[in-house]
């Protein structure tokens, strides 16, 4: 590295390492304005084009988001960064699915048990509509009736890392398996085990059993994995 590269790192860590203090120092909210380029290149003693290579590099990160004409604001936009942060890591370390799967599984648990207590009755309302549409459906909406139906699960834990990591989790498996849920409901049987586990993780819901959910989520984890298992 020249020494004009160097300085060039360096000036760039020093925008990156005031941003970041400043949200540490809760100097900066979620939401805000940030100062101009030209204001913080004259602060930090860097040019423009530094704190500019610094502001897209955070946008990448999901923290500062730019709007065209308005300037640049904290927005702490995690969750497309972390399921292709995820997508990758799992290709690049041969991580294999049922991996996936147990991760998944410990997670919706925790967010289940969580949910015993914390979950609103709006949320009850909405899985038990998902519930009557999983009923009456022909097959043809299962991927996004159980993605939906599992996505309001976590958000009755009321843990954000939980559900923006069960969320980011759940879009990796999918581009992993794109088929998945087609080749479970070919049998019939799994179809009927994973409807009853659904029902049962509600009904737990309702009355406030986290063991109970708890053990309905490991019961549907492990009905999808021996499908998976038999391709």
């Amino acid at each position: 590295m020249t020494d004009k590269q160097e300085m060039n790192e360096k000036a760039y860590e020093k925008v990156f390492r005031y941003i970041k203090n400043g949200i540490m120092n809760e100097d900066y909210q979620l939401g805000e304005k940030l100062p101009p380029e030209r204001e913080l290149a004259v602060r930090l003693s860097v040019s423009r084009n530094t704190v500019r290579e610094a502001f897209r590099t955070l946008g990448m990160m999901g923290v500062v988001e730019s709007q065209q004409g308005a300037g640049n604001y904290i927005s702490g936009n995690f969750e497309k960064n972390l399921i292709e942060f995820l997508s990758m890591m799992f290709v690049l370390q041969r991580v294999e699915y049922p991996q996936i799967s147990k991760l998944r599984a410990g997670l919706e648990q925790k967010a289940v048990e969580l949910g015993a207590q914390n979950r609103t009755e709006e949320e009850l309302e909405e899985l038990g509509d998902i519930l009557k549409e999983m009923r009456k459906n022909d097959g043809s909406k299962n991927a996004g009736l159980d993605a939906r139906f599992h996505s309001v699960l976590a958000a009755t834990s009321k843990n954000k890392p939980i559900i923006q990591i069960l969320q980011a989790l759940s879009s990796v498996t999918e581009s992993f398996i794109s088929d998945m849920h087609r080749d479970i409901m070919v049998s019939e049987e799994a179809k009927k085990q994973l409807q009853e586990a659904h029902e049962q993780i509600v009904l737990a819901l309702e009355e406030r059993d986290g063991e109970r959910a708890e053990q309905a989520v490991k019961f549907h984890f492990e009905t999808v994995d021996e499908q998976l298992a038999l391709r």
